[in-house]
C-alpha cells in the first residue's frame, strides 16, 4: 500500500541559482510516496479498568444480566451494554458451549504426536478434524508436525481410536500417546482463534 504524505517539502533555492534557473522550465512537483506494509492481524484491542472487570464477572457467571454488572461497577447499564458490543465486535468476548467430558462419558484425555510423511500436514489435520473425538489439533514446527487432544470413554475406546480411526489415516507414518492421568489446570473461559 501506498501513503501519500500530507505536505511535500520544498527546498529554497539560493537567489543567485534562482534568477538562473528562472529561464528554466520549472520542473514539475512530484509528492513522495512511503511504503507502508499491510498486515492481516488485527491491532490489540485497549482494554481498561471496566473492561477487565466485565471479563472477570463474566469468567465467573457468564450469564450476569448488564444490570447486575451495572450496579457492582457503579455504570450505567448503557455503558455495561456498549462495552459489551464493542468486546464481542472486536472478537474479545465470544459466547460458546462448553461440554463437559464427564458427564457425557469420557474418562481419559490424550495428547497423540502425529508424524506425517508422504501427505501434505494439512490433509492429514482436516481428516483428524472429522473424528468426533478429537478436540484440539495444533500444527507444529518440526516434528512431529501435529499433536491432537483427544478424548476417550475407555480403554477399548482409546483402542479403537489410536489403532483404527487415527491409524488408518493416509499419511501418518507414526505416533507418540501420552495419556493424561489428571488435569491440573483448564482454562475453559479462553478460546484460541488463529
Amino acid at each position: 500500500m501506498l501513503k501519500r504524505p500530507a505536505k511535500t517539502k520544498t527546498l529554497s533555492r539560493s537567489p543567485k541559482r534562482a534568477a538562473a534557473s528562472s529561464s528554466r522550465p520549472k520542473a514539475k512537483s512530484v509528492p513522495q510516496y512511503t511504503f507502508v506494509r499491510e498486515t492481516s492481524a488485527p491491532k490489540a484491542l485497549a482494554l481498561d479498568e471496566l473492561d477487565y472487570n466485565i471479563l472477570s464477572a463474566l469468567r465467573e457467571n457468564g450469564r450476569m444480566q448488564n444490570t447486575t454488572m451495572a450496579e457492582e461497577f457503579g455504570v450505567s447499564e448503557l455503558t455495561i451494554a456498549t462495552r459489551l458490543r464493542r468486546l464481542t465486535e472486536n472478537g474479545v468476548v465470544r459466547a460458546t458451549a462448553q461440554w463437559d467430558f464427564a458427564s457425557l462419558g469420557y474418562q481419559e484425555v490424550m495428547f497423540v504426536d502425529i508424524y506425517v510423511r508422504d501427505r501434505l500436514v494439512e490433509d492429514v489435520a482436516a481428516d483428524i478434524g472429522k473424528l468426533e473425538d478429537s478436540i484440539v489439533i495444533l500444527g507444529l514446527v518440526g516434528e512431529p508436525q501435529l499433536k491432537v487432544m483427544v478424548a476417550a470413554r475407555d480403554f477399548q475406546h482409546r483402542h479403537d481410536l489410536l489403532f483404527g480411526s487415527i491409524a488408518k489415516i493416509p499419511g501418518i507414518s507414526r505416533t507418540d500417546i501420552t495419556i493424561c492421568l489428571d488435569i491440573e489446570k483448564w482454562r475453559a473461559d479462553y478460546v484460541l482463534v488463529l
